[in-house]
This record gives C-alpha cells, sequence and structure tokens, in this order.
C-alpha cells in the first residue's frame, strides 16, 4: 500500500490509544496491510508471516499485539472505535478482540478511507 496510507494508518492507531513505543504498534500496522493485500486471512496465520518478517516467534508477536490492544482498552478504545465507524457497535465495558480490531482497522482503510490525512477522532 502506498506511504500516504501507512501514514494515516500511524495517526489512526495513536489517536485509537495505541503508542508507537511498544512493539505491538509495529506488528498491528504490518497485519492490517497484510490483510488488506490477501484479503481473506485467519489472524492465527498471520502471526507466523509478521514473526519471520521480524524475526521473531510467532507467540512473541501475538503477546505484544494483545498487549497494545490491551492497554487501548484501557483508554477508551471502544468509545474511540464506535466514533470511527459512525456508530455505537461496542459496550462500555466489552474489551474489543484483536481479530474484531485488525478487522475493523483494515475494512475501514480498504472501504472508507478517502485518502485525507484526517482522523476523524479526536
Amino acid at each position: 500500500m502506498e506511504r500516504k496510507a501507512k501514514c494515516y494508518l500511524s495517526k489512526l492507531l495513536v489517536s485509537l490509544g495505541i503508542s508507537p513505543q511498544i512493539t505491538g504498534y509495529r506488528y498491528i500496522k504490518e497485519i492490517v496491510f497484510l490483510y488488506i493485500d490477501v484479503g481473506t486471512l485467519r489472524l492465527i496465520d498471520t502471526y507466523p508471516i509478521i514473526a519471520r518478517n521480524f524475526n521473531q516467534t510467532p507467540k512473541l508477536v501475538a503477546s505484544s499485539v494483545r498487549n497494545a490492544l490491551k492497554r487501548a482498552n484501557n483508554n477508551d478504545l471502544n468509545m474511540k472505535m464506535d466514533r470511527l465507524m459512525g456508530v455505537n457497535t461496542f459496550d462500555k465495558n466489552y474489551n474489543i478482540t484483536v481479530g474484531e480490531f485488525l478487522g475493523l482497522i483494515s475494512d475501514y482503510l480498504k472501504y472508507h478511507w478517502d485518502g485525507s490525512m484526517d482522523v476523524p477522532i479526536a
């Protein structure tokens, strides 16, 4: 995917509360673009691919992604995802799963992103 989309995804992840300082952030970015490029791919199948790219183990990649999402869940991720999608999808106390999060972000970029650099969440 083009550079502009990668920059946009970076801004989007930060606005959702996923910090670039944690390892899972890099893995999430790679998984999102893998989902977009490949299309139908199970989450469990992405971990070995990403692990190979970063010379890590699939277990470490999965753990890092879960940790990044757990931190974001502690910072009102559900509310921010609802604003991004424009609907109330998640209950306030629900912890969004890794698969749900990656699928929604991938679909958002693939089908709804208009090419602007403005992130619709504050």
